[in-house]
C-alpha cells in the first residue's frame, strides 16, 4: 500500500510541474492577446491556462484509452527497467490516468475561480 501511495504521490508531483507549465504558458499567450486588445485582461490569461489544462488531460485520457483498447501500439512507450526507477506499482496507464484527471481536476478550480470568483 505504501508503494502505491508513493506512486500517486509522484503522480501528483508531475501534474502539479505539468500545469506550472501550462500556467506559464497561458499567461504568455493571455498576455499577448490581451496587449493585442490593448488592454490588460488577467482573466484572459487563466482563461488561456484552464483551457490548455483541459487540452492536455484530454490528451492523455485519449492515450490512455488508446493503451487499454490496443496495448500493443503502446509497446514502444513502456520501457519497465527505466521506468521501475521512478514508478515502483504504477505502470504507464495508470500514471497518464492519474495525472490526466489530476489536470482537469486543476483545470475545472481554475475555471471555477475565473468564472464564479473573478468575474462575479
Amino acid at each position: 500500500m505504501k508503494d502505491r501511495l508513493e506512486d500517486f504521490w509522484e503522480c501528483v508531483l508531475i501534474s502539479l510541474k505539468v500545469f506550472v507549465v501550462l500556467f506559464l504558458i497561458g499567461i504568455l499567450i493571455g498576455g499577448v492577446m490581451s496587449l493585442s486588445r490593448k488592454a490588460f485582461d488577467y482573466t484572459l490569461m487563466l482563461e488561456w491556462t484552464y483551457k490548455l489544462g483541459i487540452y492536455l488531460s484530454c490528451f492523455g485520457l485519449f492515450l490512455v484509452a488508446i493503451s487499454m483498447s490496443k496495448p500493443s501500439l503502446m509497446g514502444d512507450l513502456n520501457h519497465m527497467d527505466k521506468w521501475r526507477l521512478r514508478f515502483l506499482k504504477f505502470g504507464f496507464t495508470k500514471v497518464v490516468a492519474y495525472c490526466s484527471i489530476l489536470l482537469a481536476i486543476y483545470a475545472f478550480v481554475l475555471q471555477y475561480v475565473v468564472d464564479f470568483v473573478l468575474r462575479a
